[in-house]
C-alpha cells in the first residue's frame, strides 16, 4: 500500500533562543496533531547546538518528523547581540535563500518511517524578521483591547540599535504584509477577545487569524536539589516563608541599556529593603554589573546572580513573590500559567502592549515608570490621568518602593488571585477541545493535514 506523502511546511523564527524555543514547542504541538506533516526549523548556526538538545529531549514519536536545518555561507557567522540586529537580520536572509534554493531543487525525496517528504508548500516565518515601526508622536490612541495610551508608550526605552534595525527593516515588514492572508497567534481569544476580534480587519485587506495559544511547557519541571537557584529559594521558603524572593529576568536578549543600569540598581536594592530577596539571571551578553556591589548583596545573603536559570522551575518554586521583567511574551505566559504576578521594565516590541495588556486591563503585576526613557519620558497616561516620568534616582527608588509595599498587601493578594485565573484559562485554552487546540486543527484544516485524532 502506497503512503501518502508528509506534507512540508518550513518555519523560519527570529535567530534569538526567546523566539526560537517557542517555535520549536509550536512545532511540536503541530507534529503531534497532524499526522501528515513533517517540519523544517531553520535554525541560526549558533544556535543549532541549544535547539538540538532540546529536541532530543522531546518524545521521538513525534520529533522524528521535526528537522533542524541552517546554512552557512562563507562569512563568519554574526555574533547574536543587541548591536548589530541589521548584520544578524542581513546573514540570516542570505544563508535561508541559500538552503530553501538548495531544498527546492532536490531531486531526491528524503523519507521518514518509510513515508516520502514532499517539497516545502508553506513558510511560517517569524514576525520579527519583517521589520518594526518608528514613527512616534503625543496623540493618544486606543488599539483595540488595550488601556488609552500615547503613542509614544509604545517605545519606553531609547535603545541606540533601534533606529538602525527600523530603517533597514520597516519596508520588509511593509512588504511581508502585502503578502500575509493568514496570521498564527500564540494567544486566547479569551485572553484578549477585543484585540483577537479585531484583528481580521485590521489591515487593508481581509486576515484569517488562528490564536492556538501560547508556547509554554505545562509540565511540572525538574529542578536539580543540588542547583545554586534550587538551593537559595529552599533556603528563602524556610526562612522567610512563601512568596518571598523576587525573580529579575531580561532574557538573552534585553538589558537595560549601560545609562540605565544606575536606575536598575537603585531597584534591585529596594528589594532587600522590603524583606525580600532576589533571583537576578544574568543570561544577556550585555548584561553588566558593578562586580562590588554584586559581591554586597551576595555576602548579605540577599541574593544570587546565575547566568542561566530554568525559568519555569524558578517560577514554579513558592518561595517566588513577583517576577520582574522586560514582559516579553514568552516569559509573560510563562508566569501566568504558574500563577506568578509581574514587575514590568519594559523595552520595546510587544513588551510595552504586554505590560499595559496584564498590569492595567488585567491588573496581574505593575509597570515601572520612571525608569522610561526617549521619548517617553515625559509622562504616561494612566488610566485617565497623566503621570510625570521624573526619572531621578530618588524617583525610582520611591515607585519600587510603593510598588512592593503594594505587593505585600491586598493588591499584591488580588493579582495573585488575578494570575492565577488567568494561567488557568491559558492553559486551559490548551488542552485537547480548548480555544487553542480547536484553533489549532482549524490551522491544520486550512493547511490540509489530518489530524492524528
Amino acid at each position: 500500500m502506497t503512503m501518502t506523502p508528509l506534507k512540508h511546511i518550513v518555519f523560519l523564527p527570529a535567530p534569538s533562543w526567546g523566539h526560537l524555543r517557542p517555535a520549536m514547542k509550536t512545532s511540536l504541538r503541530m507534529v503531534e496533531k497532524f499526522q501528515d506533516l513533517f517540519i523544517s526549523v531553520f535554525v541560526y548556526d549558533s544556535e543549532v547546538p541549544k535547539t538540538t538538545k532540546y529536541l532530543n529531549s522531546q518524545s521521538s514519536a513525534y520529533s522524528a518528523r521535526i528537522k533542524i536545518v541552517t546554512a552557512s555561507g562563507n562569512e563568519t557567522t554574526p555574533a547574536l547581540s543587541p548591536t548589530n540586529p541589521v548584520e544578524i537580520f542581513v546573514y540570516l536572509e542570505k544563508s535561508f535563500e541559500l538552503w530553501i534554493t538548495k531544498e527546492l531543487q532536490q531531486t531526491t525525496a528524503a523519507q521518514v518511517d518509510g513515508r516520502v517528504i514532499s517539497k516545502p508548500s508553506w513558510i511560517i516565518e517569524d514576525h520579527l524578521n519583517g521589520g518594526v515601526s518608528l514613527e512616534v508622536s503625543d496623540r493618544l490612541i486606543c488599539i483595540p483591547g488595550l488601556p488609552v495610551h500615547h503613542e509614544w508608550e509604545l517605545n519606553t526605552q531609547y535603545l541606540p540599535f533601534v533606529p538602525s534595525l527600523a530603517v533597514y527593516m520597516i519596508q520588509r515588514w511593509k512588504n511581508m504584509i502585502k503578502h500575509v492572508d493568514t496570521i498564527i497567534c500564540c494567544t486566547t481569544f479569551e485572553m484578549e477577545p477585543i484585540s483577537a476580534s479585531a484583528l481580521s480587519n485590521a489591515l487593508d485587506k481581509l486576515i484569517t487569524p488562528f490564536f492556538i495559544g501560547p508556547s509554554v511547557d505545562l509540565a511540572t519541571p525538574q529542578s536539580s536539589p543540588d542547583s545554586p537557584v534550587t538551593q537559595f529559594l529552599d533556603r528563602a521558603y524556610t526562612e522567610k516563608g512563601a512568596h518571598s524572593v523576587v525573580y529579575v529576568a531580561f532574557g538573552t536578549a534585553f538589558f537595560p541599556p549601560a545609562s540605565s543600569v544606575s536606575h536598575l540598581t537603585a531597584i534591585l536594592d529596594e528589594i532587600p529593603k522590603a524583606g525580600f530577596r532576589f533571583i537576578f539571571a544574568l543570561s544577556s551578553p550585555s548584561a553588566k554589573l558593578e562586580q562590588s556591589w554584586v559581591d554586597a548583596h551576595i555576602q548579605a545573603g540577599n541574593a544570587i546572580f546565575p547566568e542561566w536559570t530554568n525559568q519555569t522551575a524558578v517560577l514554579d518554586h513558592p518561595a517566588i513573590h513577583y517576577f520582574l521583567s522586560h514582559g516579553g511574551w514568552n516569559s509573560s505566559t510563562e508566569a501566568l500559567v504558574r500563577g506568578v504576578p509581574m514587575i514590568f521594565w519594559p523595552f520595546v516590541g510587544d513588551q510595552p502592549a504586554n505590560a499595559m495588556q496584564i498590569a492595567t486591563t488585567h491588573n496581574c503585576g505593575f509597570e515601572l515608570l520612571q525608569v522610561r526613557t526617549g521619548p517617553a519620558k515625559s509622562t504616561a497616561y494612566q488610566i485617565g490621568r497623566e503621570v510625570k516620568i521624573v526619572g531621578t534616582h530618588d524617583a525610582v527608588r520611591e515607585e519600587m518602593s510603593e510598588i512592593l509595599e503594594l505587593s505585600k498587601g491586598s493588591r499584591g493578594q488580588h493579582q495573585r488571585t488575578n494570575a492565577r485565573l488567568l494561567g488557568r484559562v491559558l492553559s486551559d485554552s490548551l488542552a485537547p477541545g480548548g480555544s487553542g487546540d480547536r484553533d489549532l486543527l482549524k490551522l491544520g484544516k486550512a493547511l490540509g493535514l489530518g489530524t492524528n485524532m
